[in-house]
């Protein structure tokens, strides 16, 4: 029995630091993202709020440059400490919930880093790192306010605390209010003492709280016309979608959130249903998690009749279950699983994005990752270019080689015309005078210049292409032309 235990604990151990390593190589071998570079560029230019998301991760982000040198770690710092923070909480909680020994909250936290999902969303800066740390604390101090009323005792201090926290993860992305919205189900359907908070002034008092953090929020989309509402609500909305459509939507979503979490991940979620557990708080944690997700998986059913469902949305609905990780694998060979499950998935993730896109060596191409290699190459034929014929703007047909290019030539003098989508770009654009001089255009495939750019011009000279390679094989053509203004 210590034998066996013994040789769990070292497993974990293992498997911990192995997690752990992966992480540190991600964060500083391989590039920014696209969305990266581009969160980041917010960071460059704050606003009370921005055409894609809330502005509180951009704010944060603004800050610790000035303590954190000009490189990677800039960028990437804040989604590290989020995820230190979480595991600090979770660990916390999972003392709380399951009365644990070390071995179960060891047990619970490297699974927890093996969770893809989660391994993902914490190490790249997008702003979902930090809505999951907020969106977590919040979840924390609810289970702490209702524990508080099942001893007979409410302490309304941790109610508060919960809802600035849910307030401050709807400043960094709008879909956490779904989270909001299952927390809201689930005290509607305890017939208890913690439904009686629809009928007192608490709630009151958290919907104020709630209103005041979104004014920026509220402020910046009334100066431009509730661009970002529109943005979410119509623009990225899919008006013609098929029934064909819906069900590729669905399928699509389900399959990446259960590799991304694990099929076996899954499957556990789906049998613990109804299972006892230790007292009423901890049920009503669990029941808590559940109301979540089901909140959760109703919104991405309902978004996939008009659009796209991207998988990571879904870590609103799974945020619950941390604490819960260590009781889903209890056999070892489920455990060894999802270990080695994560490890491969991390693993192969860290070699695509710091080494070489692996999809390379099927034939295709993975462009998300593909332009993210030989930055420095390209930043030296542009600046080859800009030297040659005298220019300092540079526009681009993609937002996300503009913000890479900016991150990595510290130029933010770009701008992009895009063909399919309005971004950030356009907002500052209207800050500004429209295309002032003599530019370069910087094109790939994917965005070749639109003809809504041709007439802005005199003329558009094509100079050359610039195409980036690693370990002799071909990633990404970029061309370079010289676009001359109007008289």
């Amino acid at each position: 029995m210590f034998k066996t235990l013994l040789n769990i604990n070292s497993t974990l151990v293992v498997f911990a630091v192995l997690f752990l390593i992966l992480k540190v190589v991600f964060i500083f071998l391989s590039g920014p993202l696209p969305d990266e570079a581009y969160y980041w560029l917010w960071s460059k230019q704050p606003e009370l709020s921005f055409y894609d998301h809330p502005p509180l991760t951009s704010w944060l982000q603004y800050l610790l440059s000035f303590v954190i040198p000009y490189n990677i770690l800039q960028i990437r710092a804040l989604p590290f400490l989020c995820f230190l923070l979480i595991l600090s909480i979770n660990i916390s909680w999972m003392k709380e919930i399951q009365e644990a020994e070390n071995i179960e909250v060891l047990k619970g936290s490297v699974i927890f880093l093996s969770i893809p999902l989660y391994g993902i969303f914490l190490t790249i800066a997008f702003p979902d790192a930090l809505m999951i740390l907020c969106l977590f604390s919040s979840g924390f101090l609810f289970y702490k306010f209702y524990s508080t009323i099942l001893q007979g005792h409410t302490n309304y201090k941790y109610w508060y605390l919960s809802t600035f926290c849910f307030s401050l993860a709807c400043m960094t992305k709008y879909n956490a209010i779904v989270f909001g919205v299952g927390i809201l189900v689930f005290i509607w359907s305890r017939k208890s003492a913690l439904r009686q908070i629809f009928w007192s002034r608490h709630l009151v008092f958290a919907i104020f709280i709630f209103l005041f953090s979104q004014i920026p929020v509220l402020v910046w989309n009334l100066e431009y016309q509730f661009t970002s509402f529109e943005f979410h609500l119509d623009k990225r909305l899919d008006k013609e979608l098929s029934l064909f459509g819906f069900i590729k939507n669905i399928t699509t979503f389900i399959l990446a959130t259960a590799f991304s979490l694990s099929p076996l991940a899954i499957f556990k979620l789906y049998i613990m249903r109804g299972k006892k557990l230790i007292n009423e708080a901890n049920e009503y944690a669990i029941s808590c998690a559940y109301y979540v997700l089901i909140v959760t998986i109703i919104f991405c059913i309902i978004l996939s009749l008009f659009t796209n469902v991207l998988y990571y949305w879904s870590v609103v609905g799974f945020v619950l279950f941390l604490p819960f990780l260590s009781m889903l694998f209890r056999r070892t060979w489920e455990l060894i699983f999802q270990l080695f499950y994560g490890f491969f998935f991390l693993f192969l993730l860290t070699i695509n994005s710091a080494f070489i896109p692996i999809t390379i060596f099927f034939g295709n191409v993975d462009r998300e990752t593909a332009i993210i290699h030989e930055w420095e190459k390209v930043v030296e034929q542009i600046s080859n270019f800009k030297h040659k014929f005298q220019i300092n703007y540079i526009l681009f047909t993609d937002y996300r080689i503009a913000s890479l290019y900016s991150f990595h030539a510290k130029d933010q003098n770009v701008d992009t015309v895009m063909r399919d989508r309005e971004t950030q770009f356009d907002i500052w654009r209207s800050q500004r005078k429209f295309y002032p001089e003599n530019s370069l255009i910087i094109s790939d495939d994917d965005f070749p210049i639109h003809e809504r750019l041709k007439p802005l011009f005199k003329e558009i000279e094509y100079l050359g292409q610039i195409q980036t390679t690693r370990y002799n094989r071909n990633l990404k053509d970029f061309k370079v032309y010289l676009a001359k203004r109007q008289n």
